[in-house]
């Protein structure tokens, strides 16, 4: 994940949390709330849909529904410890493509982003694209046309008002 642009802006809240041997998080990962530990979204799969599409959508409602916020700690796999995260944060991402016919505006809502292995399920890529299907931010700036990056706030669900998904 060292080639997917992430950088922090502004973090308006954070909580320590535990984490599992299993993961190794980098800064700026995306995490998920999994068995009361945080984990990065990249764990976060699906095998029952029928097509890459709807496996997509599934593990991006998954996220969603689970998403703690962005990673101010890494640590490597094998490794047991409590990490920072920001659970209120603005931040710049990359998108999964270049924005091609319409700019993304300021408030318009963003997914959590996959790509499919077309076997076993999908797995995200730390990136976001726009959706407002299952959205974990909103972007708090706006992304011209073949712009890559979109600056974006993102809220967990354990941040203060609630989380920006349904």
């Amino acid at each position: 994940m060292a080639r997917v642009h992430r950088i922090r802006r502004e973090m308006l809240q954070r909580r320590v949390y535990k984490t599992t041997d299993a993961d190794a998080i980098e800064v700026g990962d995306l995490l998920v709330f999994s068995s009361s530990t945080a984990r990065p979204a990249s764990v976060m799969t699906d095998a029952t849909g029928l097509s890459a599409a709807a496996r997509l959508v599934i593990v991006q409602d998954k996220v969603a529904d689970v998403f703690l916020g962005v990673a101010l700690q890494g640590k490597l796999a094998g490794e047991v410890k409590d990490i920072l995260v920001a659970i209120n944060c603005v931040a710049e991402y990359s998108l999964n493509t270049a924005v091609a016919s319409t700019a993304i505006f300021t408030g318009e809502q963003l997914e959590a982003d996959g790509s499919d292995n077309a076997t076993t399920g999908t797995g995200l890529t730390q990136s976001v694209r726009r959706g407002t299907t299952n959205p974990i931010g909103r972007a708090s700036e706006g992304a011209a046309i073949g712009s890559l990056y979109v600056t974006a706030q993102f809220r967990g669900i354990h941040a203060d008002g609630g989380p920006v998904a349904d």
